[in-house]
């Protein structure tokens, strides 16, 4: 991974991305666990939703279709969990970094069209940058 002096990764630098056996599916394999460390897991009440892409450092982009239209203008009763160095959502590796959105936005007139189907979730707090997770 490539860092500068200050611990700071670069934007769009990906890991590892060599690819490692899957030892429970024969003929399959794996990425490494910080090949992508712009990738987020999204849960929606606690049910895995979507998946999405950091931007920034409290900005995950990701599709509109993962929320009910009402989430857009009050998230009140919903808690919308985003996940950042996850690899498996079933066996934890220590590196999975818990978000909790506290707001969407998506395009005014999205929903008419697969294209407008897009849109921003912002995290409570900007991200600690680390190898498995950063822009």
């Amino acid at each position: 991974m490539k860092s500068n002096n200050n611990n700071k990764w670069e934007c769009g630098q990906a890991g590892d991305t060599s690819l490692r056996d899957n030892l429970k599916t024969p003929n399959r394999k794996l990425s490494k666990d910080d090949a992508w460390p712009w990738q987020a897991v999204i849960y929606v009440d606690a049910a895995f939703k979507c998946g999405g892409a950091l931007v920034a450092d409290n900005w995950v982009l990701t599709a509109a279709s993962c929320f009910d239209r009402k989430m857009f203008t009050n998230l009140t009763g919903h808690i919308i969990r985003v996940v950042l160095g996850e690899h498996n959502r079933f066996d934890e590796a220590g590196t999975e970094q818990p978000y909790e959105a506290v707001k969407l936005i998506r395009p005014s007139k999205s929903g008419k069209h697969r294209r407008d189907d897009i849109a921003m979730v912002k995290l409570q707090y900007p991200i600690k940058p680390t190898s498995y997770a950063h822009t």
